[in-house]
């Protein structure tokens, strides 16, 4: 017997086909579960092709044998993944019931088992053109099987059938009907083929005709138009409006210009307490700000999109902060409609909170200390403070300390300085180290001021950029303090200089006098009065030493 090409040819250009458009959604498309399971219904019909087109080759008894029982779940798998792939193209509530699956793939692995274990070998008949067809093995389950896989086609087409129908006059759903329609007429050709063919027929003794295999084909070509006309397998046609919005944990309100609220989700009515079917008006869950707020908002076009910050209203009268934004969304039967998107702040309005009071505190301490906060851009060498530099610099140098430029032409130019040198090599070195140093700033009253500085380099991220930041303190009080500590402890040296050096030697004249006096008896009149006189110049010449110690002493009172 022959090989009929022609025959063959009528599977394999439909499997190639096949292939191709697997392949095509595989690689393009969303890996979401109505795409997963189409892929298992194509593979399971690529299988059943493959399986036509070896059997079509004349191979040997054994072989065939074989492979039937390797490809055979292609076929008999085919009905229960087109069912499931209808549930989930349609939306229908059954794709979220477990006993659909139980008895969907249950049963078709049943009649799977009951098929490659029965006693009887797999019945062919032969047929001049299509060569070798398995048909019912008498007293078998064969038939039942066809029947059940019959009964998940038909039922998928009866699903897509009923969405079709009820779906036609809403214009959102438009798109998916023509696709729905599409895969309908595609599975509908095949299903009354193998309905007539490998079912009916045979049961009035009539020879099967192996055609459905190739009549499957019609789905590819449906899906394919689908996909390219009407986006079938777009995962973002599929995403349902009503359930993001439903399910979005951000307050998301549907409201007129008249703010009547036409549609809240879950998460909005949960964090109100107001019913969803509730009718009510959005000014009622606004405080007075907020819906001066939202009325500017509404007003200006420009302020649409834009964040704002609202303070809703729940049932236990508690105010609830939410920053959001409102979008126009169009216009129906001549009312515009808005929606509003927010998310609750809470948590975060009352860090904003303890902020606000931080920093109202904080300035308090500003306005109290004499130090100057500031801030330095290495890059642009712009200089910002904390509007505390006045009570520093006054209002003369101003313009000089925004700049690091102004600040390096007047420490070079007017008043070179070497510790601000040190600063800016400081700035842009590699050191991280904090830096403390102190100048001294002549302002142009030509009064002095000397300037305590400590600063730290704060990095941004990994690529180096850094800001420097740090303070000014006036130490021109402490630095004239320790300046007068300083000339006083000049004098107490010179006095104890003194002390130590220029009060001996008259001291230890007189005392030497005085002990000649008392020891020698001998002396004469005129060598006792010279001794005298030299007692009085050695008691003035101390007397002058005590003066200059008192001098000393007043120096350091004054």
């Amino acid at each position: 017997m022959e090989i009929n090409v022609v025959s063959i040819l009528l599977v394999l250009i439909p499997l190639f086909l096949n292939l191709v458009l697997g392949a095509y959604i595989l690689l393009k498309f969303h890996k979401d579960d109505q795409n997963n399971v189409f892929l298992l219904f194509l593979g399971s019909l690529i299988s059943w092709q493959l399986l036509e087109v070896l059997i079509r080759l004349r191979i040997n008894e054994e072989s065939k044998f074989l492979i039937d029982s390797y490809l055979c779940f292609g076929w008999i798998f085919l009905g229960a993944f087109l069912l499931h792939f209808t549930v989930l193209l349609v939306r229908s509530p059954l794709k979220n019931r477990r006993l659909f699956f139980v008895i969907n793939y249950g049963v078709t692995f049943i009649f799977y088992l009951l098929y490659i274990n029965y006693p009887e070998p797999v019945a062919f008949s032969y047929h001049p053109f299509f060569s070798d067809i398995p048909v019912t093995r008498p007293g078998s389950p064969d038939t039942f099987k066809r029947a059940w896989i019959i009964l998940q086609v038909f039922s998928a087409l009866f699903i897509m059938g009923y969405f079709i129908k009820n779906s036609l006059r809403q214009k959102r759903q438009l798109n998916r009907v023509r696709q729905v329609r599409l895969v309908f007429i595609g599975v509908l050709i095949p299903a009354i083929v193998g309905f007539f063919t490998q079912w009916l027929l045979p049961l009035f003794g009539v020879e099967d005709i192996a055609i459905t295999a190739t009549s499957m084909t019609t789905i590819s070509v449906f899906t394919f138009y689908g996909m390219v006309r009407y986006n079938l397998f777009n995962y973002f046609e599929h995403i349902s409006f009503e359930e993001v919005f439903k399910k979005m944990k951000s307050v998301m309100v549907l409201f007129d210009s008249n703010l009547n609220v036409l549609l809240q989700n879950e998460y909005t009515s949960t964090i109100t307490g107001v019913e969803i079917s509730s009718e009510i008006n959005l000014r009622e869950l606004l405080d007075d700000k907020s819906r001066l707020a939202l009325d500017s908002a509404l007003k200006s076009q420009s302020k649409l999109n834009e964040l704002i910050e609202l303070l809703i209203k729940n049932k236990e009268g508690n105010e609830i902060p939410v920053e959001a934004s409102v979008h126009k969304i169009g216009v129906v039967m001549g009312n515009e409609l808005f929606l509003l998107l927010g998310n609750d702040i809470r948590e975060t309005f009352q860090y904003k909170q303890k902020l606000m009071v931080f920093n109202k505190y904080f300035k308090y301490f500003l306005e109290a200390s004499n130090e100057s906060f500031f801030e330095l851009n290495p890059s642009t060498k712009e200089i910002s403070w904390n509007d505390t530099e006045f009570k520093i610099f006054g209002e003369e140098k101003i313009e000089l300390l925004y700049s690091f430029t102004g600040l390096e032409r007047f420490f070079n130019d007017a008043n070179p300085n070497w510790e601000f040198v040190k600063l800016k090599n400081w700035i842009y070195g590699m050191n991280r180290k904090p830096i403390s140093l102190f100048f001294n700033f002549k302002k142009c009253n030509g009064e002095h001021l000397y300037l305590s500085l400590n600063a730290i380099k704060v990095i941004n991220d990994q690529k180096g950029n850094y800001r420097v930041i740090g303070t000014v303190r006036d130490t021109s009080s402490e630095y004239e303090y320790f300046k007068k500590v300083a000339e006083k402890d000049v004098i107490l040296r010179e006095i104890a200089w003194i002390q130590s050096h220029r009060i001996r030697a008259p001291l230890a004249n007189i005392l030497g006098l005085v002990w000649m006096l008392k020891t020698d008896r001998d002396i004469e009149l005129e060598e006792r009065n010279e001794l005298l006189d030299a007692l009085e110049l050695s008691a003035e010449e101390l007397d002058n030493v005590l003066k200059d110690i008192v001098n000393k002493a007043n120096e350091i009172d004054a």
